[in-house]
């Protein structure tokens, strides 16, 4: 066993019914050594008491209480309080198999990469397989730059790049590196300063994480300021990607932002209206670092964008009452 410290920081709010199985599977983990630092977002059901309960029983799991801040605020508590080596980011609805973390630790060690990602299985909320995410053959179970790794991602149909969860990082990655507060999509916003301090990526295939898709989670509840926090984090992927020369990618995300914007202005909340309009200009602004590299089509609904959001609108699929 390494005598490396993995620091595994799991955010937790309201998700009794699957900490058993999540922080389990983190107690469980097999030749490693780690530290488990839980951090209780505020909950409001018995999370709060079932970590207390892991901790008194277990010498390696230590457990945080804040007020409700998100999961930004959670994951940042438990980066400023790691002693580990290595970082794991754990959410509180997924679970690992037993071996994940000797896994990822033995291929990140072995290959000199900045960070290891494993496979990853998505499953239901009791735990049924749903699929495997399978890498491509151009990084499966080897060591890549970063560039072919997000070009790998895009022919998954599966945000694996968004994602910070699946991987073990050495912890300098994360020095002076912190998430936003307050954002539902936190993750996606950190991707790119967190791609411009790696250089390489090792992609080990066998499953070591299950997603949970669950039904009541935060991404999947329909809200005003979901909406408006993806307008935001799809505007900064879009210029990432134009800067990295991944234009099909950053057009697929201008689609799938001014989507959310279009869905955040169907709710007319007039203390909204600004952060709308500067998300509309902050797109407007992309229009023409796309240009170039659109196909005639694309170039058509760019331009429809900026002109006639009504008709961009319903080339969208929305054909709700949307007004200028």
């Amino acid at each position: 066993m390494s005598d490396k410290l993995i620091s595994i920081i799991i955010p937790v709010y309201n998700r009794e019914s699957y900490l058993d199985k999540c922080i389990g599977s983190a107690i469980g983990q097999k030749n490693v050594n780690t530290e488990i630092i839980i951090v209780d977002d505020g909950s409001t059901d018995a999370s709060a008491q079932i970590c207390d309960d892991y901790a008194k029983s277990n010498d390696n799991v230590f457990v945080i209480h804040t007020s409700n801040l998100g999961a930004g605020h959670a994951r940042n508590t438990g980066l400023d309080h790691a002693k580990g080596d290595y970082i794991f980011f754990l959410d509180s609805d997924d679970f690992l198999a037993p071996d994940a973390l000797s896994g990822l630790l033995q291929n990140l060690e072995k290959s000199g990469a900045d960070y290891c990602i494993g496979g990853i299985s998505e499953c239901d909320d009791d735990g049924t397989l749903i699929r495997d995410i399978r890498y491509p053959e151009e990084c499966r179970n080897k060591s890549v730059d970063t560039d072919t790794a997000f070009r790998c991602s895009f022919s998954l149909n599966f945000p694996l790049m968004d994602l910070i969860t699946a991987r073990l990082y050495h912890k300098r990655i994360w020095e002076n590196l912190r998430f936003t507060i307050g954002k539902v999509a936190e993750d996606t916003l950190i991707v790119p300063e967190l791609a411009r301090r790696t250089c390489s990526i090792f992609f080990m295939d066998e499953p070591v994480y299950s997603l949970c898709l669950s039904s009541n989670s935060i991404m999947r509840t329909k809200t005003l300021k979901k909406y408006i926090d993806f307008c935001e984090s799809s505007r900064i992927l879009v210029d990432f990607y134009i800067e990295k020369g991944f234009y099909d990618a950053a057009m697929y995300r201008f689609n799938e932002g001014t989507r959310n914007l279009l869905a955040a202005r169907k709710y007319r909340d007039p203390s909204k209206n600004e952060a709308i309009k500067n998300n509309y200009l902050g797109f407007c602004g992309l229009v023409p670092k796309l240009m170039p590299h659109a196909t005639p089509r694309n170039r058509f609904q760019l331009k429809l964008f900026t002109k006639c959001l009504p008709v961009y609108a319903a080339i969208q699929g929305i054909y709700s009452d949307i007004v200028n």
